[in-house]
């Protein structure tokens, strides 16, 4: 699908995101429960960019560096 319009929000759209298209787009009229962003470590950049090129649904990545 190349869009995707959530009206009930919570779990729902989460299982829509397999039915949509690389580059597509949700919108929600409420607040999804999505868990799309994801946090790396720093030296994990070369595999955070392996997920974004292997068709990764969205969401972004967090690279953290220790202080």
């Amino acid at each position: 699908m190349d869009a995707i319009a959530d009206l009930v929000g919570g779990p729902h759209a989460a299982a829509a995101l397999p039915a949509l298209r690389p580059g597509g787009q949700i919108a929600s009229i409420a607040t999804p429960e999505l868990d799309l962003s994801h946090e790396l470590p720093l030296s994990a950049a070369a595999r955070a960019h392996q997920i974004l090129e292997s068709g990764h649904p969205g969401g972004k990545f967090v690279l953290s560096v220790a202080s």
